[in-house]
């Protein structure tokens, strides 16, 4: 009997459409628990305001991504000494998603400045080119950002 119950009320059902309208008369509607006070229509049926949704709109990462931000500052900072014919160690091919993993190697998640990349670049360990991106500069924060970010393809 239980799975007659299911098999009607699954029968009525369409994507998208209100199981409480649709459903079969003998069918209990249970309330939607996403339904509350910042999510969903309130009592009077209107829809939500877009400040009732900001929070999953914040999940969102909004940062300097690699392929735009980061890659391109790499290139302009780094590529003439680590790609390839440059001498030093070759991270840099000038294609983003080939650098990517080996860039990422280069990164602390948990603790930015402290990144190999960071320290290389800013000259706070020894490196073969010197100090090629200055602690305060806006170049620098943006890779702390990024890293800060998860470093994000």
């Amino acid at each position: 009997m239980a799975a007659a119950v299911l098999l009607t009320g699954c029968a009525a059902f369409e994507r998208g459409a209100d199981p409480a309208v649709e459903a079969p008369p003998d069918a209990v509607a249970v309330p939607d628990s996403r339904a509350d006070a910042s999510h969903g229509p309130d009592a009077s049926g209107d829809a939500p305001t877009p400040d009732a949704t900001a929070d999953i709109a914040e999940e969102v990462y909004t940062g300097p991504s690699y392929e735009v931000a980061i890659h391109p500052l790499l290139m302009d900072e780094c590529a003439e000494c680590h790609s390839p014919g440059g001498g030093a160690q070759e991270f840099l091919t000038g294609n983003p998603e080939d650098d990517y993993p080996l860039i990422v190697d280069l990164v602390n998640i948990d603790n930015p400045e402290a990144s190999r990349l960071l320290r290389k670049g800013s000259g706070a360990t020894e490196h073969g080119g010197g100090p090629t991106l200055k602690v305060n500069s806006e170049e620098y924060a943006t890779i702390v950002e990024w890293i800060a970010a998860g470093a994000p393809l």
